[in-house]
């Protein structure tokens, strides 16, 4: 099994929300702060989802997200075409991203083996009950139910 198909679906997806958004990373109005917040909120978002399935995909499959990456940076801080990659990432602090990709497996794993050692603990704890009052199919309240 192949990401190539997969990964260039988000690649497009990413970069129509990075076409919606242009003209606001091109303006002037907005500082750089929150240009790269919106390129976190809105585009990395899309790129990066669900990405712990697939961060073993190729190197080539990757890099094209990374290029999307520097385009966005490219445009929020308007530097030149030629400007090197690790200059982009290092004025704005952003990672790279199959680090970021990297980074997110890490944790996703940290949760898991945390949710494992929660999971023996049940039933080691206070039993917290709820009574639920049912509703009829009308909309009332059964009367045939005790009060709390």
């Amino acid at each position: 099994m192949t990401w190539r198909l997969h990964i260039e679906m988000i690649e497009a997806k990413a970069f129509r929300t990075f076409i919606r958004v242009y003209s606001l990373f091109k303006s002037g109005r907005l500082s750089a702060n929150i240009k790269l917040t919106l390129h976190k909120a809105l585009i990395r978002s899309v790129m990066t989802y669900a990405s712990p399935t697939w961060e073993f995909a190729a190197d080539t499959h990757l890099v094209k997200l990374q290029r999307l990456q520097n385009k966005v940076l490219r445009t929020i801080g308007n530097f030149p075409r030629r400007t090197p990659v690790r200059k982009l990432h290092m004025a704005f602090k952003i990672p790279y991203v199959y680090d970021y990709i990297t980074e997110l497996c890490r944790q996703q794993a940290e949760v898991i083996q945390n949710h494992d050692e929660n999971v023996h603990n049940i039933g080691q704890g206070e039993a917290r009950h709820r009574k639920y009052k049912r509703l009829k199919v009308g909309g009332g309240l059964s009367s045939d139910l005790s009060s709390d």
